[in-house]
């Protein structure tokens, strides 16, 4: 008896097997019920989706998404009406006059142009020298007569400041046979013809217009304040310095005056010879 309830129950096991895997249809036999829309799946992936769908999908922390970069704008003309661009729009490169103004796009400074240091061309000198003053020239004077001593010089001297009120100079010169004499002048000029308008406008009649363009160079300053000492102390050793301005304020302080350099030279060797020094040069 449990023999044939073991083969029975073996036998039932079967026939539920090969129905379950399609081989036979229990249903026509046993009067079952069975939707035969439905497909049955096999058992492994039956389980498997029944455990996806049942199974507790663990907790993940999405991560967030990296954002995009915004792409790049090509190069774009300013419109016509002369609005200033956006911030989108590309700005100049590092260098140029042009700054933009969005905070966005200086948050990073663009690297300064480095510049090039060019050997100075020939042109670039020469320009350089024509743009800069060059100074005046005097070598005119109005000659005012010849005196014979010294005392008489000094009357002149002081006649003229008096009553023209002109300043004058002299300066010694040795005429051989003649002897010693003491020429007078008075003005330093760029022209002969500033020299004759003076001449008319203080009324010199015995005044003439001698080209006298060599000196002797005592000394440059400042101005005026600054060359008064030096006027003073040749004073004082027995000479007749005089004063030239040029265009910046400065002064050049001169003594004697000569038609031709070696009259310079030789009234500088006088001045050496008391302990001036100063330049035979041309006025």
């Amino acid at each position: 008896m449990k023999f044939l309830l073991l083969v029975l129950l073996i036998a039932v096991g079967a026939a539920v097997a090969a129905n379950y895997r399609g081989f036979i249809e229990l249903g026509r036999y046993a009067g079952w019920v069975l939707d035969r829309k439905v497909q049955p799946s096999p058992p492994q992936a039956a389980r498997s989706a029944a455990e996806k769908k049942t199974a507790p999908q663990p907790h993940v922390k999405p991560i967030p998404e990296r954002p995009k970069a915004e792409p790049s704008t090509p190069d774009m003309a300013p419109p016509a009406g002369g609005s200033p661009p956006s911030a989108t729009q590309p700005q100049p490169p590092a260098g140029t006059e042009e700054r933009s103004s969005s905070p966005a796009l200086q948050e990073t400074p663009a690297q300064p142009a480095v510049a090039r240091t060019l050997p100075p061309s020939p042109l670039d000198k020469s320009s350089v020298q024509a743009q800069a003053p060059k100074a005046p020239s005097y070598p005119f004077s109005v000659y005012l007569g010849s005196f014979a001593n010294p005392a008489q010089t000094r009357t002149a001297v002081a006649i003229y400041e008096n009553k023209f009120g002109i300043p004058s100079y002299w300066v010694k010169v040795d005429l051989k046979d003649k002897g010693t004499w003491y020429r007078l002048y008075t003005g330093t000029f760029q022209t002969a013809k500033e020299a004759e308008a003076f001449i008319r406008e203080k009324k010199l009649k015995e005044g003439e217009v001698r080209r006298t363009r060599y000196s002797v160079l005592a000394g440059l300053f400042p101005g005026p304040e600054e060359a008064e000492e030096t006027v003073k102390r040749l004073a004082d050793m027995g000479f007749s310095p005089y004063t030239a301005p040029l265009p910046g304020g400065e002064v050049k302080v001169y003594c004697g005056v000569f038609s031709s350099l070696e009259g310079a030279k030789e009234h500088l060797a006088e001045l050496a010879g008391k302990g001036v020094k100063g330049k035979a040069v041309e006025r």
